[in-house]
């Protein structure tokens, strides 16, 4: 059915000052970090669920940044309900 029209695309993405882009919302429930000047995948991983929600970022007290996403998956994959946080490397963060 989307061989000629691509993957649907369940969520949107966001970008960081540190240059990275990530999106969670395909259908096979990966989160993935991109260079956004090469578009290169920098990381990779396999959510609970599919992460068909826009992530967010925020700064920890202790000055760590974090990445969030709802995963909850839709009618396509597994559903679920699970949010899941990611530290970033101090040298991601665009400081």
């Amino acid at each position: 059915f989307w061989k000629n029209t691509g993957a649907p695309n369940f969520g949107g993405g966001m970008a960081t000052a540190g240059g990275l882009y990530f999106i969670g919302a395909s259908t096979d429930a990966g989160f993935r970090a991109f260079d956004v000047s090469t578009g290169k995948v920098l990381w990779k991983t396999k959510l609970p669920f599919g992460g068909h929600a826009v992530p967010m970022s925020f700064q920890g007290a202790s000055g760590a940044q974090y990445v969030v996403i709802a995963a909850g998956g839709n009618v396509f994959t597994r559903m679920g309900a699970e949010r899941v946080a990611f530290r970033l490397p101090a040298d991601a963060r665009g400081d």
